[in-house]
This record gives structure tokens, sequence and C-alpha cells, in this order.
């Protein structure tokens, strides 16, 4: 991977963090006092208070991680999340990772995907695609909110996130963590 991957790459790690750690504590029934839907109406059973607690930790844990990584990396690879209020930024990472799945999901609803499903027929191919981008494009709009990143990185960062986001599915599929490969 060049110079220009790295850094986006690098950039992913808080929010690959988060979701890893996250997908293991629905596998694990952890904290099922906040698996309650945020509203079953409008975003179905799986959108739930959990992800939203989980998901920012996840990523501030994720953030410091990252922030101890760069101490063995040249400066050109640092993220800047170590000039920042890491926890801060790492939570709204979190955030930004979750948001944009609550549109996603509405819309599921309201053209009759059950949660929890692909979409079938003509939808399958527009959800399969928006499934893979609607968190990756809320971190990164925090990444260029928070940290300053422009389409140069972010654009990269986008690529490598989708490409990222289907990977890791797909590894916690077949490791047992997840009960679907996407």
């Amino acid at each position: 991977m060049n110079n220009h991957l790295l850094l986006p790459a690098i950039l992913l790690l808080p929010a690959i963090i988060g979701g890893v750690l996250h997908s293991l504590v629905i596998k694990t029934h952890t904290l099922e006092w906040l698996a309650v839907p945020i509203s079953r109406r409008l975003f179905g059973a799986h959108k739930t208070w959990r992800g939203f607690v989980v998901m920012p930790l996840g990523c501030a844990l994720g953030a410091y991680l990252t922030v101890g990584l760069e101490h063995w990396l040249p400066e050109h690879l640092h993220t800047g999340l170590a000039a920042t209020p890491i926890f801060l930024v790492g939570c709204c990472l979190g955030l930004g990772y979750m948001l944009p799945e609550l549109p996603n999901s509405w819309l599921k609803r309201r053209v009759g995907i059950v949660e929890g499903e692909l979409a079938a027929n003509r939808w399958r191919p527009w959800f399969f695609v928006l499934d893979q981008i609607d968190s990756v494009i809320g971190c990164l709009v925090v990444c260029h909110w928070a940290l300053g990143y422009g389409l140069d990185v972010l654009m990269p960062a986008f690529l490598l996130g989708t490409i990222a986001h289907l990977l890791t599915n797909f590894s916690l599929y077949v490791t047992g963590v997840r009960s679907r490969p996407v």
C-alpha cells in the first residue's frame, strides 16, 4: 500500500475497532438492557440505544489505540487525533457511524424491507451499496469537521472504508460473530 493510501487507512482504524467491538457486544448479548429499539416503527428493531452507546465508546477506544500506534509511524502518517480531545472526537466518529444508518433504515422500512434482511428485487443493489457506504460517509464527515481533512484524503478513505466495511463484515461472518456476510 503506498503512502497515499496509508494515511486514509490509519484514519479508518477507530471506526473499524468500534465496529468490531459493537459486533462482539451484539454477539455476546452484552448490555442487553440497552438493546431497546430507538423507534421500532421508524427504523425497525435493530437500531437500538446500545449501538449509540457502544459505537461512540468503541470508536473512542479505537482513537486512543490509533494515537498509540502513531508513536511508531512517521509523522506524515499521523492522523491529527493526538492534537484533539481524543475521547470527544472518537465519540463523534461513533455517532458519525451510527447516525447515517437511521435514514437508511427508515427508507428500508418505507419500501417494506424487514430489518436484518437483504433487499429483494429492484431495491437490492441500491440498499447493498447504501448499507456499505452510509457509515463510511458519516465517519468521513467527522474527519473533515474535527480533523480538517480534504478530498485528497477523504476520497481514498471513502474507497478504503467501503472495502474495509465489506471485508470486516465478511471476516466477522467467517468467525461466527455475524450471522450474515454483509
